[in-house]
């Protein structure tokens, strides 16, 4: 992290966010503790569906698509062979626009994305893979390491969000359930994967900005070894049964 004042770090994302994100509008107090600033405006991943097909296709392989104003452009430097998607049909959400909130905090603890609406939440999808604390947009997991902490912090946040919004379209007109395709390969969020995949050292998958074995991990080792405790008495209770039957 390259070490800027809080108030240097704030004016040049402010910026950068008016230059690369001129649709969104700032909020200075946007109503969440700890939140240093924010700002709210619309987000409609598929605004040109030329090369929709191939944005798809790049996506789900991993590929590099480009973002600019929360638009997803195919990468005119791309190389790759595309092909249709098989679900490339069913995906008729495309018009969607979603009106988001962004919160940011001191670094380094990671800013946060909202879909106000459509709203986005585990109630309204609670089947969703990638929905994070507080119903914010998961579009990463903190714990990579892939958020830039300089000028850029927000409006790269800003392109995740909308590269996880087309995600969710996909995901939404497929099923919006456990067969319902989420495209590229994503992490998983149970207790049990974070706790088996992220390195203590690392910062916490929750975004708070302190390490995993600092934050969250101690509870999650809790967690594990109440649930182990408890699967092994349902296994005793079921292995008593057929004894006695």
């Amino acid at each position: 992290m390259r070490k800027m004042r809080v108030t240097d770090w704030l004016d040049a994302n402010r910026h950068a966010v008016a230059e690369a994100y001129p649709n969104f509008r700032e909020v200075s107090h946007p109503g969440f503790a700890g939140a240093v600033f924010g700002w709210q405006g619309v987000i409609q991943p598929f605004l040109d569906v030329v090369d929709m097909a191939w944005i798809l296709d790049d996506l789900e392989n991993g590929a590099s698509v480009k973002v600019c104003a929360g638009g997803l452009r195919h990468d005119s430097g791309c190389c790759r062979n595309h092909q249709v998607p098989v679900y490339f049909h069913r995906v008729t959400h495309t018009w969607m626009g979603y009106k988001v909130l962004v919160v940011a905090y001191r670094p380094e603890r990671h800013p946060r994305a909202y879909c106000l609406s459509p709203a986005i939440t585990k109630l309204g999808f609670p089947l969703h893979p990638h929905i994070g604390p507080g119903d914010s947009a998961c579009g990463y997991l903190p714990s990579d390491g892939i958020l830039p902490w300089d000028e850029s912090t927000i409006v790269s946040l800003l392109d995740f969000t909308a590269i996880w919004l087309a995600k969710h379209i996909v995901w939404m007109d497929t099923g919006a359930d456990e067969k319902a395709k989420w495209l590229g390969i994503a992490g998983g969020h149970s207790i049990r994967q974070l706790f088996s995949s992220v390195d203590p050292n690392s910062p916490c998958p929750c975004g708070y900005g302190k390490r995993y074995k600092e934050c969250c991990r101690p509870n999650h080792e809790r967690n594990l070894r109440a649930s182990d405790r408890q699967m092994e008495l349902i296994r005793a209770v079921i292995r008593q049964s057929k004894e006695t039957s």
